[in-house]
């Protein structure tokens, strides 16, 4: 009954778990360096007077831990706008710098002393082959014989210690936490280091004192090697490594959802506790961007449940472009110029007919000329194409204005969208015509306005022409929506939409 009131007080005071156990791995490191004092001191043994100053300085460990996982829980700020979790990084190499220190320490002391012991021991020989009495001989090399008492704190230490150790591993492996491992290795060395009393005590008193400062050398190694380890560990973290199998595992996820075409690069990094992704998609380039940007967020949606750890999830979304982007508005009914393939000698169509021979090379020089951007020496395909695109305005004035002036039976141009496909255009226009038109008709004029396109404007490879029927373009589409959006807000009206929203769409209620 006391101990669930003494932890209820605890989880009281401190809520969160790696503060507990550091809390408690502090008291219990200043209630061992008082026992293996007293017990130094009145048992007889400089290694357990030793071991007393080590356990004190495992109170440095605890306060770095308390501050690191302290500070790396602060919410982001201007400063830190990813965070405050690097911070345990940060701690977690401070405490491998003690760890190696300590491994040092250890080391150094049990060298000292084993010089110590052979050198008595040389001492006693030399004065034995002198002729000297036996007492006298080793009355030049006196120690004193620790107690059992020395024995047993050096044995309470070592189970206390290994508890502690797998107490705060527990916790520091539940929260994914650098610095509690890190703290527990430390807790580690405190035990290894309390083994290397424990022997030294027993050989002493069983009169074999060299195989103290020998125990003490592997364990010097077996610390200052732990150290390394969590120093290696968290400069991993802090230089951004790349963890190859997270990094696998989320372009496979991104690959398996529905919409992207390719996964083409992907990066993630650890802070502190938690993973930031980074992702780039690739979407069909026809789609919109809101289409797009739906794949994206199902791929976000696809990481966060597949990864806990994943804090932050960024999904870069770009167009899919495989050579020039062959028969990708072809699919839909699109056409343009003959262009050459990427790496090829030969020429491919773009979509269903359309030009002549003749007229398909005339257009490609011409393209090729526009690629290449002003005064540049070079041909269709020249990555260098890319920084002479015009911008989306221009290309559609253009294309604007070619439609007026070879088919003036075009009433208007409704919409118009432009799809940069690699290093050429292609366009998507929805012309609005007479209604009176027959079906034959109002198909010539499409086919005149997009051999008018495709002639006048050297950017464009390729035009997809559409009739509205209905005189609505995108804009009005979206104003719609927001407007229905607007007014069930201010009157309480529950809004239904039963697939894509048009004006006069039978499938839009609404319902009271």
């Amino acid at each position: 009954g006391s101990a669930g009131a003494t932890g209820g007080w605890l989880s009281r005071v401190l809520p969160h778990e790696e503060d507990r156990i550091t809390v408690v791995g502090a008291a219990l490191n200043v209630l061992l360096a008082a026992l293996k004092l007293l017990a130094g001191i009145y048992g007889h043994s400089a290694a357990m007077v030793a071991d007393a100053a080590h356990s004190m300085s495992d109170l440095a460990s605890d306060v770095i831990t308390m501050w690191s996982v302290r500070m790396g829980r602060l919410p982001p700020d201007d400063d830190h706008p990813y965070g405050h979790e690097r911070y345990e990084a940060v701690g977690s190499l401070i405490i491998a710098a003690m760890l190696v220190t300590t491994g040092w320490a250890i080391g150094a002391h049990a060298w000292a002393q084993g010089h110590s012991i052979l050198a008595g021991q040389s001492a006693v020989a030399a004065a034995l082959q002198a002729g000297h009495s036996h007492a006298h001989a080793h009355s030049l090399f006196v120690t004193q014989v620790p107690k059992a008492i020395s024995l047993s704190a050096a044995l309470f230490s070592l189970v206390s210690k290994e508890w502690l150790f797998r107490a705060t591993s527990a916790v520091g492996r539940r929260l994914e936490s650098s610095v509690l491992l890190a703290n527990a290795q430390h807790h580690r060395s405190d035990a290894l280091s309390s083994i290397m009393a424990f022997v030294g005590i027993a050989f002493a008193m069983l009169g074999v004192p060299i195989l103290d400062p020998v125990a003490g050398l592997a364990v010097s190694g077996m610390v200052a090697l732990t150290g390394l380890e969590v120093a290696a560990d968290s400069l991993l973290q802090l230089t951004d490594a790349v963890d190859d199998s997270l990094v696998r595992k989320i372009g496979k996820l991104a690959r398996e959802t529905e919409g992207v075409v390719d996964a083409s690069a992907a990066r993630v990094r650890w802070s502190g506790q938690r993973l930031l992704v980074d992702v780039r998609v690739q979407t069909d380039p026809t789609i919109s961007a809101s289409a797009a940007n739906n794949v994206c967020e199902r791929v976000r949606l696809s990481v966060h449940q597949q990864l806990p750890l994943a804090h932050e999830v960024l999904v870069h979304s770009t167009p899919y472009a495989s050579g020039l982007g062959a028969g990708v508005l072809g699919r839909r009914g699109g056409s343009g110029r003959n262009l050459p393939a990427q790496g090829s000698g030969e020429f491919f169509k773009l979509g269903g007919s359309g030009s002549s021979p003749g007229e398909s090379g005339r257009a490609t020089s011409g393209l090729a000329e526009a690629m290449a951007g002003p005064g540049s020496p070079g041909g269709a395909g020249c990555p260098l194409g890319l920084l002479a695109r015009r911008p989306q305005h221009e290309l559609e004035a253009d294309v604007r204005a070619a439609v007026r002036g070879a088919c003036p039976s075009v009433r208007s141009v409704e919409h118009l969208t432009v799809h940069y496909l690699q290093f050429h255009a292609a366009v998507e226009v929805a012309i609005h015509v007479d209604d009176a038109l027959t079906v034959r008709e109002a198909r010539l004029i499409a086919e005149g306005a997009r051999n008018a396109i495709v002639s006048a404007v050297p950017d464009v490879a390729m035009a997809d022409i559409h009739l509205d029927l209905l005189e609505s373009s995108p804009q009005s589409m979206y104003d719609e929506y927001n407007s229905a959006n607007e007014l069930t807000a201010s009157k309480g009206v529950e809004l239904e939409l039963r697939g894509p929203l048009r004006a006069n769409d039978p499938g839009e209620t609404l319902a009271s």
